[in-house]
């Protein structure tokens, strides 16, 4: 999906100029927030579906599923009216220009139609996951980008501008509605609609447990959305695609590397639950360790060459400054970090915990991005987006996580707080070293850096190999 997302850029700038972009990030980003309406039951589907399916008794089926598809249903039309009324309120707001006002209005009613189309198959995705073929909606999510930009590219070609947005959304529905109801043929159930069998008794439970995962969700969503408001607001279209696009290289080393974490996901479970405690002690270090090295060297990649990667995807003049990419990376090494904290609650089930600290952080970041963007502009909003984390979800994890899973602080971070400074270090030094300073001690300062980070990684290395050899030794063992 990243990568579909840069591929994306060379096409959008080729056909739009900088405000048509800038309009098209941030309709998608306040479009985004007309799903929180959903209130996260799309997710909860399996768990309402699961007993049901399981025990193959087509009543409770039918009834299960009647009672999805309606919460879903009333959702949809619910998400449909707000963003109907919404519609002039965002012209006026953004201070839209007149030329672009009409596309503004067309995408938006475009956009909010096509979210509702589809909620349904949020219940689909629900059904596939209970029959253990969650798999084809994994295919089906790495697809539907492509196709997307496949109908943007056409559609833009064709002439359409800024509303071939809208068609192409059209199409990933149409095209997934198609993928998912063959799919659901071929399965071993048969589910049959009847609004008469909707039960409030079905529905009530399932609506406390998916608010409390939307919690958990919202805040991820509502900050990748602020820098777009933000900047729109403040300092026009232009430096919206400006941002969005200077922070794509970044972003893709970021989720890149986070890959390689959330591989150890189904293990470290495992563990858990299976109380060795040990074994989870040695697995998490290692996956944080390895984790937090690849991010902290693909960021300094990035911090390296993101200004000719602009101009590849785009043009020179669509760069957002080295001071923004440094923000950018510090941002995403956080971003990291807060990840491999906060896995810990998802582990031992305590996902309600975090909920409360994130909409806290969310409400300063909004406060801290709006203060900065007028004094220091796009690199003011991504020191927002850096370092906001710090003051309120980073300790706050760093305090609870660990307990959560029976460990202390120090005995699961210990090696990866030595590699999480050597990354810091490294990026720091590398901007030292390229960047043109004023004072001749920064390049001085910048080797020293990066030397301090060499000896960081050599002793995480060392440590993170005496890891590697007891779980050698305790599996030769069993």
């Amino acid at each position: 999906m990243a990568a579909c997302g840069l591929v994306a850029l060379p096409v959008a700038v080729h056909f739009l100029d900088k405000e048509r972009i800038g309009l098209w990030s941030l309709i998608s980003q306040m479009a985004g927030y007309l799903l929180f309406l959903e209130l996260g039951v799309g997710a909860a589907a399996g768990r309402m579906l699961a007993e049901p399916l399981a025990a193959n008794e087509q009543r409770g089926i039918d009834r299960a599923w009647s009672t999805l598809l309606t919460i879903l249903a009333a959702q949809a039309a619910l998400i449909t009216v707000v963003g109907c009324c919404l519609t002039f309120w965002l012209v006026d707001c953004f201070k839209i220009p007149l030329a672009l006002a009409g596309d503004a209005r067309f995408v938006w009613v475009g956009m909010t139609l096509m979210h509702a189309l589809s909620f349904p198959m949020r219940a689909y995705t629900g059904v596939l996951l209970c029959q253990e073929r969650f798999h084809w909606t994994l295919l089906i999510s790495g697809c539907t980008p492509w196709i997307n930009l496949l109908g943007f590219a056409a559609m833009l070609a064709l002439g359409w501008g800024l509303r071939s947005y809208v068609f192409a959304a059209l199409v990933v529905n149409l095209s997934q509605f198609a993928w998912m109801r063959h799919l659901l043929r071929q399965g071993p159930h048969r589910l049959h609609y009847q609004p008469s069998y909707a039960s409030w008794q079905i529905a009530k439970p399932i609506l406390g447990y998916s608010a409390s995962i939307m919690l958990w969700s919202i805040a991820p969503a509502i900050v990748g959305s602020i820098p777009s408001v933000v900047l729109g607001r403040t300092l026009g279209l232009e430096s919206v695609s400006l941002y969005m696009v200077s922070y794509r290289a970044p972003q893709l080393v970021a989720m890149l590397a986070l890959r390689s974490y959330h591989a150890f996901y189904p293990k470290l479970q495992n563990l858990h639950v299976t109380a060795q405690r040990d074994r989870f002690l040695r697995v998490f270090r290692l996956a944080t360790a390895l984790s937090l090295a690849m991010s902290g060297l693909g960021l300094v990649v990035a911090l390296w060459v993101n200004r000719y990667a602009v101009g590849v995807l785009s043009r020179p003049d669509y760069y957002a400054g080295d001071w923004t990419t440094l923000w950018f990376v510090l941002g995403f090494l956080v971003m990291a970090w807060g990840e491999h904290l906060g896995t810990l609650f998802i582990i031992a089930g305590k996902a309600k915990l975090v909920s409360v600290a994130l909409l806290v952080e969310v409400g300063l970041m909004w406060v801290f991005a709006s203060w900065l963007c007028p004094r220091y502009g796009m690199a003011g909003v991504a020191a927002a987006i850096a370092l906001t984390p710090l003051l309120v979800r980073i300790p706050y994890y760093a305090m609870v996580g660990p307990r959560s899973c029976g460990f202390s602080l120090r005995s699961l971070y210990g090696n990866a707080a030595v590699v999480l400074a050597a990354a810091l270090l490294l990026i720091l030094g590398t901007f030292l070293l390229f960047h043109p300073f004023d004072f001749p001690a920064a390049k001085s300062l910048g080797a020293l850096s990066v030397l301090a980070a060499a000896a960081g990684g050599t002793s995480s290395c060392r440590r993170s190999w005496q890891d590697v050899v007891a779980l050698r030794v305790r599996k030769v063992e069993s």
